[in-house]
Protein backbone atom coordinates (compact mmCIF):
# COMPACT_ATOMS: atom_id res chain seq x y z
CA UNK A 1 0.00 0.00 0.00
CA UNK A 2 1.05 3.53 -0.54
CA UNK A 3 0.72 6.26 0.83
CA UNK A 4 0.51 10.14 -0.91
CA UNK A 5 0.40 13.26 0.82
CA UNK A 6 -0.51 16.52 -0.95
CA UNK A 7 -0.84 19.92 0.15
CA UNK A 8 -2.15 21.85 -2.82
CA UNK A 9 -4.25 20.82 -6.09
CA UNK A 10 -0.90 21.50 -8.21
CA UNK A 11 0.11 18.83 -5.71
CA UNK A 12 -3.11 16.59 -6.04
CA UNK A 13 -2.52 16.96 -9.96
CA UNK A 14 1.23 15.69 -9.22
CA UNK A 15 0.31 12.81 -6.90
CA UNK A 16 -2.51 11.46 -9.02
CA UNK A 17 -0.08 11.12 -12.43
CA UNK A 18 2.70 9.57 -10.32
CA UNK A 19 -0.07 6.80 -9.46
CA UNK A 20 -1.04 6.40 -12.66
CA UNK A 21 2.72 6.14 -13.78
CA UNK A 22 3.99 4.27 -11.14
CA UNK A 23 1.38 2.43 -8.97
CA UNK A 24 -1.73 2.15 -10.39
CA UNK A 25 -1.46 -1.51 -10.09
CA UNK A 26 -1.36 -0.81 -5.89
CA UNK A 27 -3.90 0.28 -3.13
CA UNK A 28 -2.69 4.02 -2.84
CA UNK A 29 -4.62 6.40 -0.24
CA UNK A 30 -3.88 10.20 -0.45
CA UNK A 31 -3.23 12.73 2.68
CA UNK A 32 -5.37 16.04 2.43
CA UNK A 33 -5.00 18.98 4.64
CA UNK A 34 -8.01 19.49 6.59
CA UNK A 35 -9.03 22.93 4.41
CA UNK A 36 -9.85 21.24 1.38
CA UNK A 37 -13.05 20.88 3.01
CA UNK A 38 -13.16 24.92 1.74
CA UNK A 39 -10.74 24.79 -1.44
CA UNK A 40 -12.12 21.87 -2.93
CA UNK A 41 -15.37 20.47 -1.32
CA UNK A 42 -15.58 17.93 -4.09
CA UNK A 43 -12.80 16.26 -3.01
CA UNK A 44 -14.17 12.84 -2.01
CA UNK A 45 -14.81 12.45 -6.31
CA UNK A 46 -10.49 11.62 -5.46
CA UNK A 47 -12.48 8.08 -4.17
CA UNK A 48 -14.74 7.98 -5.63
CA UNK A 49 -13.69 8.45 -9.35
CA UNK A 50 -10.73 5.72 -8.79
CA UNK A 51 -7.94 7.81 -8.19
CA UNK A 52 -7.28 6.96 -4.78
CA UNK A 53 -8.22 4.04 -2.75
CA UNK A 54 -9.27 6.20 0.45
CA UNK A 55 -9.09 9.80 1.23
CA UNK A 56 -7.75 11.25 4.62
CA UNK A 57 -7.70 14.97 5.97
CA UNK A 58 -5.10 15.86 8.42
CA UNK A 59 -4.98 18.86 10.59
CA UNK A 60 -1.43 20.34 9.66
CA UNK A 61 -1.90 23.49 11.08
CA UNK A 62 -2.30 25.27 15.10
CA UNK A 63 0.36 23.09 16.99
CA UNK A 64 2.01 24.89 19.58
CA UNK A 65 4.35 24.20 22.41
CA UNK A 66 8.04 22.29 22.92
CA UNK A 67 9.29 20.37 20.03
CA UNK A 68 8.51 17.10 22.23
CA UNK A 69 5.03 18.90 22.88
CA UNK A 70 4.74 19.52 18.71
CA UNK A 71 5.45 15.74 18.27
CA UNK A 72 3.83 14.09 20.45
CA UNK A 73 0.35 16.44 19.51
CA UNK A 74 1.13 15.50 15.73
CA UNK A 75 1.50 11.25 16.56
CA UNK A 76 -1.95 12.08 18.16
CA UNK A 77 -3.05 13.44 15.39
CA UNK A 78 -2.06 10.95 13.21
CA UNK A 79 -3.51 7.67 14.80
CA UNK A 80 -6.32 9.46 14.95
CA UNK A 81 -6.65 10.58 11.32
CA UNK A 82 -4.95 7.12 9.82
CA UNK A 83 -6.20 3.76 10.78
CA UNK A 84 -2.26 2.54 9.59
CA UNK A 85 1.17 2.76 11.03
CA UNK A 86 3.50 4.62 8.22
CA UNK A 87 5.55 1.17 8.45
CA UNK A 88 2.91 -0.42 7.07
CA UNK A 89 3.16 1.72 3.73
CA UNK A 90 5.43 0.28 1.44
CA UNK A 91 6.39 3.74 0.14
CA UNK A 92 5.49 7.18 1.62
CA UNK A 93 5.39 9.56 -1.38
CA UNK A 94 5.31 13.16 0.16
CA UNK A 95 4.73 16.50 -1.80
CA UNK A 96 4.98 19.77 0.80
CA UNK A 97 7.38 18.27 2.82
CA UNK A 98 7.63 21.30 5.06
CA UNK A 99 5.26 20.22 7.54
CA UNK A 100 5.44 19.21 11.25
CA UNK A 101 4.09 15.97 10.11
CA UNK A 102 7.22 15.12 8.14
CA UNK A 103 9.15 16.22 11.13
CA UNK A 104 7.57 13.66 12.87
CA UNK A 105 8.38 10.82 10.55
CA UNK A 106 12.06 11.86 10.49
CA UNK A 107 12.22 11.83 14.27
CA UNK A 108 10.82 8.13 14.23
CA UNK A 109 13.67 7.31 11.64
CA UNK A 110 10.64 6.76 9.02
CA UNK A 111 12.16 7.69 5.48
CA UNK A 112 10.19 9.08 2.47
CA UNK A 113 10.19 9.89 -1.22
CA UNK A 114 9.17 13.76 -1.87
CA UNK A 115 8.03 15.92 -4.69
CA UNK A 116 9.53 19.45 -4.73
CA UNK A 117 7.02 21.65 -3.16
CA UNK A 118 7.11 23.96 -7.15
CA UNK A 119 8.59 23.69 -10.60
CA UNK A 120 12.45 24.40 -10.14
CA UNK A 121 12.05 24.36 -6.63
CA UNK A 122 14.57 21.79 -5.80
CA UNK A 123 17.46 23.74 -6.87
CA UNK A 124 16.02 27.12 -4.73
CA UNK A 125 15.53 25.74 -1.44
CA UNK A 126 15.91 29.48 0.00
CA UNK A 127 12.41 30.50 -2.00
CA UNK A 128 10.22 29.08 1.14
CA UNK A 129 12.47 29.04 3.75
CA UNK A 130 12.72 32.75 2.98
CA UNK A 131 8.75 32.70 3.30
CA UNK A 132 8.46 30.51 6.44
CA UNK A 133 11.41 31.95 8.35
CA UNK A 134 9.54 35.89 7.83
CA UNK A 135 5.75 34.46 8.45
CA UNK A 136 6.16 31.55 11.28
CA UNK A 137 9.93 31.66 12.43
CA UNK A 138 9.50 29.05 15.52
CA UNK A 139 7.96 26.52 12.64
CA UNK A 140 10.81 27.77 10.41
CA UNK A 141 13.36 26.81 12.86
CA UNK A 142 12.08 23.47 13.58
CA UNK A 143 11.42 22.31 10.20
CA UNK A 144 14.61 23.81 9.40
CA UNK A 145 16.39 21.90 12.05
CA UNK A 146 15.48 18.77 10.45
CA UNK A 147 16.65 19.86 6.84
CA UNK A 148 13.05 19.67 5.50
CA UNK A 149 13.92 22.89 3.36
CA UNK A 150 16.97 22.25 2.14
CA UNK A 151 15.81 18.40 1.76
CA UNK A 152 19.36 17.07 2.99
CA UNK A 153 17.71 14.81 5.28
CA UNK A 154 19.03 11.19 5.30
CA UNK A 155 15.34 10.05 5.73
CA UNK A 156 14.49 11.79 1.79
CA UNK A 157 14.97 8.91 -0.59
CA UNK A 158 14.19 10.02 -3.78
CA UNK A 159 13.21 13.52 -5.01
CA UNK A 160 10.89 13.84 -8.04
CA UNK A 161 11.57 17.44 -10.00
CA UNK A 162 11.17 19.30 -12.81
CA UNK A 163 14.77 18.88 -14.23
CA UNK A 164 14.12 21.52 -16.99
CA UNK A 165 13.08 24.15 -14.69
CA UNK A 166 16.26 23.98 -12.51
CA UNK A 167 19.22 25.94 -12.01
CA UNK A 168 21.93 25.98 -14.44
CA UNK A 169 24.30 23.37 -13.40
CA UNK A 170 22.08 21.66 -10.58
CA UNK A 171 22.82 18.09 -9.66
CA UNK A 172 21.10 15.87 -6.77
CA UNK A 173 22.21 12.14 -6.60
CA UNK A 174 18.42 11.43 -5.46
CA UNK A 175 17.19 13.51 -8.02
CA UNK A 176 14.64 12.13 -10.54
CA UNK A 177 13.14 13.93 -13.33
CA UNK A 178 9.25 13.55 -13.06
CA UNK A 179 7.38 16.27 -15.98
CA UNK A 180 3.94 16.16 -14.85
CA UNK A 181 2.43 17.57 -18.14
CA UNK A 182 4.26 15.20 -20.34
CA UNK A 183 3.20 12.41 -18.16
CA UNK A 184 -0.48 13.85 -18.30
CA UNK A 185 -0.61 13.74 -21.83
CA UNK A 186 0.62 10.01 -21.73
CA UNK A 187 -2.11 8.67 -19.76
CA UNK A 188 -5.36 7.74 -21.58
CA UNK A 189 -7.85 9.84 -23.24
CA UNK A 190 -10.19 8.48 -20.40
CA UNK A 191 -8.48 9.16 -17.56
CA UNK A 192 -7.25 12.54 -18.97
CA UNK A 193 -11.27 13.49 -19.49
CA UNK A 194 -11.47 12.38 -15.83
CA UNK A 195 -9.10 14.57 -14.25
CA UNK A 196 -10.34 17.42 -16.21
CA UNK A 197 -13.64 16.56 -14.72
CA UNK A 198 -12.37 16.49 -11.26
CA UNK A 199 -10.63 19.98 -11.18
CA UNK A 200 -13.76 21.27 -12.93
CA UNK A 201 -11.69 22.97 -15.95
CA UNK A 202 -13.68 25.51 -17.95
CA UNK A 203 -13.78 25.09 -21.66
CA UNK A 204 -12.84 29.06 -23.28
CA UNK A 205 -13.36 29.15 -27.30
CA UNK A 206 -11.67 31.42 -29.89
CA UNK A 207 -9.47 34.64 -29.27
CA UNK A 208 -10.39 35.03 -25.39
CA UNK A 209 -7.74 36.80 -24.49
CA UNK A 210 -3.73 38.65 -25.82
CA UNK A 211 -2.52 38.23 -22.29
CA UNK A 212 -2.66 35.09 -19.51
CA UNK A 213 -1.73 36.29 -16.26
CA UNK A 214 -1.28 33.69 -13.28
CA UNK A 215 -1.17 35.25 -10.04
CA UNK A 216 0.30 34.11 -6.79
CA UNK A 217 -0.87 34.39 -2.95
CA UNK A 218 1.44 36.98 -1.74
CA UNK A 219 -0.73 38.58 1.45
CA UNK A 220 -1.86 34.44 1.78
CA UNK A 221 1.91 33.66 2.52
CA UNK A 222 2.66 36.68 4.22
CA UNK A 223 5.25 37.75 0.93
CA UNK A 224 3.71 41.28 0.83
CA UNK A 225 0.91 42.82 2.46
CA UNK A 226 -2.43 42.94 1.09
CA UNK A 227 -1.70 46.58 -0.20
CA UNK A 228 1.53 45.80 -1.57
CA UNK A 229 0.12 42.54 -3.35
CA UNK A 230 -2.66 45.01 -5.00
CA UNK A 231 0.12 47.51 -6.01
CA UNK A 232 2.28 44.88 -7.64
CA UNK A 233 -0.37 43.86 -9.74
CA UNK A 234 -1.42 47.51 -10.66
CA UNK A 235 2.21 48.28 -11.59
CA UNK A 236 1.97 44.97 -14.07
CA UNK A 237 -1.16 46.68 -15.48
CA UNK A 238 0.17 50.22 -15.70
CA UNK A 239 3.47 49.35 -17.02
CA UNK A 240 3.46 46.27 -18.93
CA UNK A 241 0.00 45.41 -19.71
CA UNK A 242 -1.77 48.45 -20.38
CA UNK A 243 -4.26 48.48 -23.66
CA UNK A 244 -3.74 44.51 -23.28
CA UNK A 245 -6.85 42.08 -23.24
CA UNK A 246 -6.11 40.23 -20.22
CA UNK A 247 -7.72 36.58 -18.40
CA UNK A 248 -6.35 36.33 -14.84
CA UNK A 249 -5.93 32.77 -13.37
CA UNK A 250 -5.38 32.97 -9.91
CA UNK A 251 -3.86 31.08 -7.69
CA UNK A 252 -6.17 29.01 -5.89
CA UNK A 253 -5.13 30.26 -2.25
CA UNK A 254 -5.16 33.79 -3.80
CA UNK A 255 -7.46 36.30 -1.37
CA UNK A 256 -7.59 39.30 -3.95
CA UNK A 257 -10.65 40.67 -5.40
CA UNK A 258 -9.48 41.29 -9.19
CA UNK A 259 -12.95 41.31 -10.57
CA UNK A 260 -13.05 44.59 -8.43
CA UNK A 261 -9.56 45.69 -9.37
CA UNK A 262 -10.04 44.97 -12.58
CA UNK A 263 -12.97 45.11 -13.69
CA UNK A 264 -12.27 45.14 -17.64
CA UNK A 265 -11.17 41.52 -17.32
CA UNK A 266 -12.30 38.58 -17.36
CA UNK A 267 -11.22 35.82 -13.98
CA UNK A 268 -11.06 32.52 -14.48
CA UNK A 269 -12.83 31.39 -11.07
CA UNK A 270 -11.62 27.28 -11.02
CA UNK A 271 -9.22 26.69 -8.47
CA UNK A 272 -7.43 24.33 -10.83
CA UNK A 273 -3.53 23.92 -11.23
CA UNK A 274 -2.04 25.85 -13.76
CA UNK A 275 -0.32 23.31 -15.75
CA UNK A 276 -3.39 22.11 -16.93
CA UNK A 277 -4.13 25.59 -18.61
CA UNK A 278 -3.29 24.58 -22.31
CA UNK A 279 -6.18 22.22 -21.94
CA UNK A 280 -8.74 25.03 -21.26
CA UNK A 281 -8.36 26.95 -25.13
CA UNK A 282 -9.37 26.09 -28.05
CA UNK A 283 -6.79 29.11 -29.38
CA UNK A 284 -4.08 29.83 -26.27
CA UNK A 285 -3.18 33.73 -25.58
CA UNK A 286 -0.19 34.96 -27.09
CA UNK A 287 1.14 35.73 -24.22
CA UNK A 288 2.26 34.33 -20.54
CA UNK A 289 2.82 36.39 -17.26
CA UNK A 290 3.55 35.93 -14.11
CA UNK A 291 5.69 38.10 -11.50
CA UNK A 292 7.53 34.81 -10.22
CA UNK A 293 4.83 31.80 -9.85
CA UNK A 294 6.44 28.15 -10.44
CA UNK A 295 3.63 27.53 -12.36
CA UNK A 296 4.73 28.52 -15.76
CA UNK A 297 7.77 26.77 -15.98
CA UNK A 298 5.63 23.59 -17.54
CA UNK A 299 3.43 25.48 -19.60
CA UNK A 300 5.45 28.34 -21.00
CA UNK A 301 6.56 26.39 -24.26
CA UNK A 302 3.15 26.52 -25.56
CA UNK A 303 2.79 30.28 -25.37
CA UNK A 304 4.27 32.23 -28.42
CA UNK A 305 5.74 34.80 -25.94
CA UNK A 306 5.83 35.42 -22.16
CA UNK A 307 6.58 38.29 -19.98
CA UNK A 308 7.86 36.71 -16.77
CA UNK A 309 9.67 38.75 -14.13
CA UNK A 310 11.08 37.45 -10.68
CA UNK A 311 11.36 37.07 -6.84
CA UNK A 312 13.20 40.01 -6.69
CA UNK A 313 10.03 41.95 -8.62
CA UNK A 314 7.69 41.34 -5.25
CA UNK A 315 10.69 44.25 -3.88
CA UNK A 316 11.62 46.55 -7.06
CA UNK A 317 7.93 47.32 -8.86
CA UNK A 318 7.59 50.64 -6.87
CA UNK A 319 10.59 52.04 -8.80
CA UNK A 320 8.82 50.54 -11.98
CA UNK A 321 8.82 54.86 -13.08
CA UNK A 322 12.59 55.10 -12.26
CA UNK A 323 13.14 52.21 -14.51
CA UNK A 324 11.36 52.96 -17.57
CA UNK A 325 12.89 56.85 -16.92
CA UNK A 326 15.99 55.31 -16.95
CA UNK A 327 15.27 53.30 -19.88
CA UNK A 328 13.81 56.31 -21.67
CA UNK A 329 17.17 58.39 -20.85
CA UNK A 330 19.40 55.42 -22.54
CA UNK A 331 17.07 55.26 -25.62
CA UNK A 332 17.32 59.39 -25.75
CA UNK A 333 21.54 59.26 -25.14
CA UNK A 334 21.33 56.26 -28.29
CA UNK A 335 22.62 54.06 -25.84
CA UNK A 336 23.35 50.34 -27.39
CA UNK A 337 24.16 48.65 -23.86
CA UNK A 338 23.01 49.23 -20.68
CA UNK A 339 25.14 48.12 -17.49
CA UNK A 340 22.97 47.24 -14.96
CA UNK A 341 24.71 47.24 -11.11
CA UNK A 342 22.35 46.62 -8.09
CA UNK A 343 19.32 46.75 -10.19
CA UNK A 344 16.80 43.85 -11.01
CA UNK A 345 17.76 43.31 -14.79
CA UNK A 346 14.76 41.32 -15.86
CA UNK A 347 12.58 44.54 -15.08
CA UNK A 348 14.63 46.43 -17.04
CA UNK A 349 14.56 43.83 -20.02
CA UNK A 350 10.67 43.73 -19.63
CA UNK A 351 10.16 47.15 -19.53
CA UNK A 352 12.71 47.37 -22.77
CA UNK A 353 10.18 44.64 -24.19
CA UNK A 354 7.22 46.32 -23.91
CA UNK A 355 8.02 50.06 -24.21
CA UNK A 356 10.96 49.80 -26.99
CA UNK A 357 9.72 46.81 -28.73
CA UNK A 358 11.82 48.91 -32.36
CA UNK A 359 15.19 48.43 -30.35
CA UNK A 360 16.35 45.07 -30.71
CA UNK A 361 19.97 45.81 -30.69
CA UNK A 362 19.76 47.26 -27.11
CA UNK A 363 21.37 44.79 -24.67
CA UNK A 364 21.01 44.82 -21.01
CA UNK A 365 23.71 42.81 -18.94
CA UNK A 366 25.89 42.51 -15.64
CA UNK A 367 29.12 42.43 -17.65
CA UNK A 368 30.66 45.26 -19.24
CA UNK A 369 32.50 42.70 -21.58
CA UNK A 370 29.01 41.64 -23.20
CA UNK A 371 28.28 44.94 -24.42
CA UNK A 372 29.57 46.83 -27.66
CA UNK A 373 28.98 50.33 -28.37
CA UNK A 374 28.11 53.58 -26.44
CA UNK A 375 27.01 52.29 -22.88
CA UNK A 376 24.75 53.74 -19.63
CA UNK A 377 25.50 52.31 -16.62
CA UNK A 378 22.61 51.83 -14.24
CA UNK A 379 23.27 51.68 -10.55
CA UNK A 380 20.55 50.94 -7.85
CA UNK A 381 20.60 49.56 -4.42
CA UNK A 382 19.65 45.53 -4.54
CA UNK A 383 23.17 44.07 -4.81
CA UNK A 384 22.22 42.11 -1.08
CA UNK A 385 19.48 40.05 -2.91
CA UNK A 386 19.23 36.67 -3.56
CA UNK A 387 18.71 36.96 -7.25
CA UNK A 388 21.71 39.43 -7.66
CA UNK A 389 23.74 37.20 -5.13
CA UNK A 390 23.50 34.39 -7.91
CA UNK A 391 24.51 36.99 -10.77
CA UNK A 392 27.74 37.65 -11.88
CA UNK A 393 29.70 39.60 -9.77
CA UNK A 394 31.91 42.29 -11.84
CA UNK A 395 33.92 45.13 -9.26
CA UNK A 396 35.93 46.48 -12.69
CA UNK A 397 35.92 50.29 -12.99
CA UNK A 398 33.09 51.42 -15.01
CA UNK A 399 35.14 54.54 -16.21
CA UNK A 400 37.60 52.18 -17.97
CA UNK A 401 34.81 52.18 -20.98
CA UNK A 402 36.15 55.69 -21.87
CA UNK A 403 34.84 57.19 -24.73
CA UNK A 404 31.72 54.16 -24.80
CA UNK A 405 30.72 55.40 -21.67
CA UNK A 406 27.47 57.94 -21.76
CA UNK A 407 27.23 58.23 -17.95
CA UNK A 408 26.25 56.41 -14.49
CA UNK A 409 21.97 56.77 -13.60
CA UNK A 410 22.19 56.27 -9.84
CA UNK A 411 18.29 55.23 -9.18
CA UNK A 412 19.12 55.57 -5.41
CA UNK A 413 15.34 53.47 -5.00
CA UNK A 414 16.31 52.68 -1.38
CA UNK A 415 18.38 55.97 -0.90
CA UNK A 416 21.82 54.60 -0.32
CA UNK A 417 23.03 57.55 -1.84
CA UNK A 418 25.65 55.41 -3.43
CA UNK A 419 27.20 58.60 -5.81
CA UNK A 420 27.86 61.03 -2.70
CA UNK A 421 30.91 60.22 -0.46
CA UNK A 422 31.91 63.22 2.23
CA UNK A 423 33.97 65.57 1.00
CA UNK A 424 32.79 65.06 -2.91
CA UNK A 425 30.68 67.62 -3.12
CA UNK A 426 32.25 69.35 -6.03
CA UNK A 427 31.41 66.07 -7.94
CA UNK A 428 27.84 65.87 -6.70
CA UNK A 429 27.42 68.90 -8.19
CA UNK A 430 28.43 67.79 -11.70
CA UNK A 431 25.37 65.49 -11.73
CA UNK A 432 22.41 66.07 -13.27
CA UNK A 433 18.93 65.86 -11.36
CA UNK A 434 16.36 63.87 -12.97
CA UNK A 435 13.00 64.89 -11.13
CA UNK A 436 10.43 61.84 -11.49
CA UNK A 437 6.66 62.00 -9.50
CA UNK A 438 4.20 59.15 -9.88
CA UNK A 439 1.03 60.54 -8.07
CA UNK A 440 1.59 61.84 -5.12
CA UNK A 441 4.91 60.03 -4.73
CA UNK A 442 8.41 61.91 -6.08
CA UNK A 443 11.95 60.68 -6.51
CA UNK A 444 15.02 61.91 -7.81
CA UNK A 445 17.69 60.19 -9.59
CA UNK A 446 21.14 61.49 -10.31
CA UNK A 447 22.49 61.74 -13.51
CA UNK A 448 26.64 61.69 -13.89
CA UNK A 449 27.27 61.96 -17.42
CA UNK A 450 30.82 61.31 -18.35
CA UNK A 451 31.01 64.28 -21.34
CA UNK A 452 30.01 67.87 -21.87
CA UNK A 453 27.69 66.93 -24.75
CA UNK A 454 26.03 63.72 -22.78
CA UNK A 455 24.76 66.46 -19.81
CA UNK A 456 23.39 68.87 -22.60
CA UNK A 457 21.67 65.74 -24.09
CA UNK A 458 20.51 64.48 -20.78
CA UNK A 459 19.19 68.29 -20.21
CA UNK A 460 17.05 68.41 -23.25
CA UNK A 461 15.59 64.55 -22.44
CA UNK A 462 14.19 66.34 -19.51
CA UNK A 463 12.79 69.00 -21.37
CA UNK A 464 11.11 67.32 -24.21
CA UNK A 465 9.62 64.48 -21.36
CA UNK A 466 8.35 66.79 -19.15
CA UNK A 467 5.30 66.92 -20.85
CA UNK A 468 2.91 64.27 -19.47
CA UNK A 469 2.93 61.00 -20.77
CA UNK A 470 -0.35 59.25 -20.61
CA UNK A 471 1.18 55.67 -21.41
CA UNK A 472 2.75 55.52 -18.20
CA UNK A 473 1.88 56.69 -14.90
CA UNK A 474 5.65 58.11 -14.04
CA UNK A 475 6.61 62.08 -15.46
CA UNK A 476 9.32 63.78 -15.52
CA UNK A 477 9.47 67.53 -13.82
CA UNK A 478 11.84 70.11 -15.00
CA UNK A 479 13.33 71.92 -12.75
CA UNK A 480 14.51 75.54 -12.51
CA UNK A 481 18.07 76.47 -12.00
CA UNK A 482 17.21 77.46 -8.10
CA UNK A 483 15.45 74.36 -8.15
CA UNK A 484 18.23 71.97 -9.17
CA UNK A 485 20.31 74.05 -6.90
CA UNK A 486 17.94 72.97 -3.58
CA UNK A 487 17.95 69.75 -5.20
CA UNK A 488 21.08 68.64 -5.16
CA UNK A 489 21.82 70.27 -1.59
CA UNK A 490 18.95 68.37 -0.27
CA UNK A 491 20.83 65.18 -1.66
CA UNK A 492 24.03 65.86 0.01
CA UNK A 493 22.00 66.51 3.37
CA UNK A 494 20.25 63.28 2.87
CA UNK A 495 23.57 61.31 2.01
CA UNK A 496 25.24 63.20 4.82
CA UNK A 497 22.93 61.64 7.42
CA UNK A 498 23.06 58.39 5.91
CA UNK A 499 26.65 58.16 6.04
CA UNK A 500 26.58 59.56 9.80
CA UNK A 501 23.91 56.87 10.65
CA UNK A 502 26.47 54.40 9.30
CA UNK A 503 28.92 55.61 10.66
CA UNK A 504 27.50 55.93 14.36
CA UNK A 505 26.65 52.25 13.60
CA UNK A 506 29.77 51.37 12.86
CA UNK A 507 31.25 53.09 16.12
CA UNK A 508 29.17 51.30 18.58
CA UNK A 509 29.79 47.74 17.03
CA UNK A 510 33.35 48.40 16.94
CA UNK A 511 33.14 49.81 20.91
CA UNK A 512 31.19 46.95 21.37
CA UNK A 513 33.68 44.30 20.29
CA UNK A 514 36.54 46.28 21.62
CA UNK A 515 35.06 45.99 24.88
CA UNK A 516 34.69 42.39 24.37
CA UNK A 517 38.27 41.57 23.57
CA UNK A 518 39.26 43.94 26.58
CA UNK A 519 37.55 41.63 29.00
CA UNK A 520 38.72 38.24 27.44
CA UNK A 521 42.16 39.50 27.94
CA UNK A 522 41.23 40.72 31.54
CA UNK A 523 40.76 37.03 32.33
CA UNK A 524 43.44 35.41 30.76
Amino acid sequence: MILYQALSSYQILECIIHRQVFYRDKQAVLLLGNYINERMPWYQELESRGFFDQIFLFRFGGYKGTEEEILGQIEKEYQKTIPYAPEEFEKLLIAGIHTYLQVWLISKEISFEMFEDGSGALSRPWVLADIHKKSSPARYGLIEKYHLYDHKSPWITRKYYDEKAQLPGFQDEKAQDFQVLENFLRLSPEIQENIRRLFRLPSKKGDCAQVLLLTQQFANLGQLTLDEQKGIYQHVFDYYLRGKQVLIKPHPDDILYYPRLFPHCEVLKEPFPSELLPFVFEKLPEILSTVSSTGVNQIRREFSDTLIFNGLYEQTFHWDGSYYTALGLGAYLGAEGILCRGANKVQLENLAKIHWPENKKLKISQNREELTGKVLCIQDDFEECQESRKEPENGEDIWKLEDELLGVLYLNSRKNYRMYQPGEKEKFFQMVPVSIREGSSAHTLYFYPAREEVRKMAERFISSQSQEDTSVPVSIEELTDSQIQIRMLEGILAATEKRLTEYIKTEKELRRELELVTQRKQFQ
